[in-house]
């Protein structure tokens, strides 16, 4: 079974904008619910506007039906208020935050990552 999926918009010949889509089911000892995770959804900037990526966003939506998915979720920048906006227009929530500590020191290969200040 294909449990991803890539959709592009187009006008005419010209490409708008593109989303990806995968099936995440959770392990055993859990809940079993699948949950479609969009991995990337990105319009270019001169279609901004235009309803594009709603459109994306619906079409992601009926794949994750068609794949019985219960929940459809995405990750966005916590600068992206324009995309938070969107979001939340159309039904997404915050439910999770996620957070990230940068590794300082060499790595395997011998390279140093740098340290931040």
């Amino acid at each position: 079974m294909i449990n991803t999926s890539c959709y592009l918009a187009r006008r005419e010949r010209q490409f708008l904008g593109y989303v990806t889509a995968e099936v995440r089911t959770p392990p055993p000892f859990f809940q079993p619910v699948r949950e479609c995770h969009i991995t990337e959804i990105v319009v270019r900037k001169d279609a901004h506007r235009q309803g594009i990526a709603v459109e994306l966003l619906e079409t992601i939506e009926d794949w994750g039906r068609a794949k019985d998915c219960e929940y459809l979720d995405l990750y966005v920048d916590r600068e992206n208020t324009a995309a938070k906006t969107l979001y939340e227009e159309q039904g997404y929530a915050v439910e999770r935050y996620t957070m990230k500590k940068r590794l300082e020191g060499e790595t395997s290969d011998g390279s140093n990552r740098g340290t931040i200040r």
